[in-house]
């Protein structure tokens, strides 16, 4: 292979290297970037879903609270208390969940939301009775329930956060997943540098320097010139007919040099 073949294969190859490994390291990063931003965006919309869920069971419980007070609450919104509401609103969020405890904690959910509604149902009847026994009803129907459903609640949100960390955490290492075919493609490079350079020294640079010096030779102490290396190229021949032109300036020295005696 000549030089320029030499050279440019060299290049070719570094240059060839570089663009696989960088197409490499961004597939894999924009694919990990989409499957884990989807995930994080369902984990934080799993997370709205329980404080709004949260509050909306806080307001009604305040609602019953300040109905055990009033012997005619509000019968409105005890109307809007309807679970298929409820059911209706986790189904449509349930596309948000990404495990299965967080489909089992919505099914729980409606179920003791249901039980909690039955339960609240109830009041405008016990709100005619002495404060002792409202007292005594809300402690013994409402409360147990209103607590669970808290619970189960909280149990979603705490799942929903903990989902956040573990997708933040393989975020993390999915990034460095995806740098990683940059960082062997640098180190490749820097490799295949060093042994670009070394070949261009020992192909190129070294056998010119060897010509160089054997020419020097000849010309300032009349050395017979004898340089030779293992290459197959240009230099090989360039240097093939530098010995042809000293050894024939050295027959016509002879020759000038014997006529002149």
């Amino acid at each position: 292979m000549g030089i320029r073949g030499k050279v440019s294969s060299g290049f070719v190859i570094i240059g060839l290297i570089l663009f696989i490994s960088g197409v490499i390291a961004v597939f894999e990063f924009s694919r990990m970037s989409r499957s884990m931003s989807g995930l994080i965006s369902n984990n934080i919309q799993s997370m709205n879903t329980s404080r709004y869920l949260l509050r909306s069971c806080d307001k009604v419980n305040m609602f019953v609270l300040e109905g055990l007070g009033n012997e005619n609450p509000d019968r409105s919104f005890m109307d809007s208390l309807k679970c298929s509401d409820m059911e209706a609103y986790l189904s449509s969020v349930r596309k948000n969940f990404t495990t299965i405890t967080e489909n089992n904690l919505s099914d729980s959910i409606i179920v003791f939301y249901k039980e909690y509604a039955d339960a609240v149902m109830s009041m405008d009847t016990v709100c005619t009775k002495t404060y002792s026994e409202r007292r005594e009803w809300y402690y013994s129907a409402i409360h147990p329930v209103y607590k669970k459903l808290r619970t189960s609640i909280n149990e979603l949100n705490d799942v929903s956060i903990n989902e956040l960390k573990n997708n933040s955490s393989s975020l993390e290492a999915g990034f460095y997943r995806s740098i990683m075919p940059g960082v062997i493609a640098i180190c490749a490079g820097i490799v295949l540098v060093l042994l670009f350079n070394y070949f261009i020294n020992y192909y190129l640079i070294s056998p010119i320097i060897l010509i160089s010096k054997g020419i020097k030779s000849y010309i300032q102490m009349r050395r017979t010139y004898n340089v030779t290396f293992d290459n197959e190229d240009e230099l090989t021949d360039l240097n093939r007919q530098v010995k042809e032109i000293i050894d024939e300036n050295k027959k016509l020295r002879k020759t000038v040099t014997t006529k002149e005696q």
